[in-house]
């Protein structure tokens, strides 16, 4: 199995960054693959690089500081040259060894076929209320929504019991490619919204394409966040869309979620220009270059 993690964040809190820092060699030695990173900010910067360096042992990493994450991690993920790409929240911390993640990977990907492999709320989709349900079908049969397998649970998309497709996952590198190039434009025409009078950070139901997914359980309607793009793939965007995308999560929570609540805020100051220049990147296709020297590729 061929793997590429791809990370793209900011850390301004001491707690979360003592939580990256000691998470990354453990990461790096059950792993074993290549790491596409950017930081996307400057404070906390040097630490972040020299923990990387240190502990990651394939790393491309950048300081890209455009302040739209569906672009920034497009052109990370256009550098992908593995059939698998790993979409990691920079604060989940590893809780297996080598061997049971070698367990997982094969099961998901080399035995069964699967597009999809969950990483998040590992524990609270095990419950037995998803794992133990069975569904009717139209003949009257019944069957599992789940199947159960040596080290997981399979699924098919439309009966998923997340109704998100979460972003902290493992995809088809070609899968995640479509999401992102879908998601960047719809971003615009919803955050233009502003104009006529919204409040920055809030949630509009979608003009335009007909689509009615944005709406207001979106929790943070803002392209500087990986949350607005969940936002987007949401209910009838989310997983029942893709109802034939073979899913897995693994029986053990393999990662744990750091209780994150105090990165959730940005500022809002030059919003709209933020935006209007990363529609111009779009547009014209010119190359991003970081305060770093360090040159984020653009997207093809």
């Amino acid at each position: 199995m061929s793997l590429t993690v791809v990370q793209n964040f900011i850390c301004d809190d001491t707690d979360r960054l003592k939580i990256i820092t000691d998470n990354l060699s453990k990461l790096n030695e059950v792993l074993k693959c290549p790491f596409i990173v950017n930081f996307n900010d400057t404070e906390n910067l040097e630490v972040i690089l020299e923990s990387y360096r240190k502990h990651i042992s394939q790393l491309d990493f950048y300081n890209e500081l455009e302040k739209d994450w569906a672009l920034v991690t497009l052109s990370l993920v256009e550098q992908v040259k593995t059939p698998l790409v790993m979409y990691l929240c920079e604060d989940q911390q590893v809780n297996m060894n080598r061997e049971e993640w070698l367990n997982v990977a094969d099961e998901a990907f080399v035995k069964y076929g699967c597009d999809y492999f969950l990483l998040t709320k590992i524990g609270k989709y095990n419950n037995k209320r998803y794992t133990k349900k069975m569904i009717k079908s139209k003949g009257g049969e019944k069957f599992p929504m789940m199947q159960k397998a040596e080290f997981g649970h399979l699924y098919w998309g439309k009966f998923a019991p997340h109704k998100r497709l979460s972003l902290d996952g493992i995809y088809r590198t070609e899968f995640f490619l479509e999401r992102l190039k879908e998601f960047i434009p719809e971003s615009k025409k919803d955050w233009s919204m502003e104009r006529i009078g919204g409040k920055p950070g809030a949630s509009y139901n979608h003009i335009g394409s007909g689509a009615s997914h944005f709406g207001p359980r979106i929790p943070f309607a803002d392209i500087r966040q990986p949350n607005f793009y969940e936002g987007y793939y949401d209910f009838e965007n989310g997983m029942d869309r893709f109802e034939d995308l073979r899913c897995y999560i693994p029986s053990k929570e393999i990662f744990i979620e750091y209780d994150d609540k105090l990165q959730k805020e940005v500022s809002n100051e030059n919003t709209m220009d933020k935006i209007m220049s990363a529609e111009d990147k779009i547009r014209e296709g010119k190359i991003m270059e970081s305060l770093e020297g360090i040159p984020l590729p653009k997207h093809k």
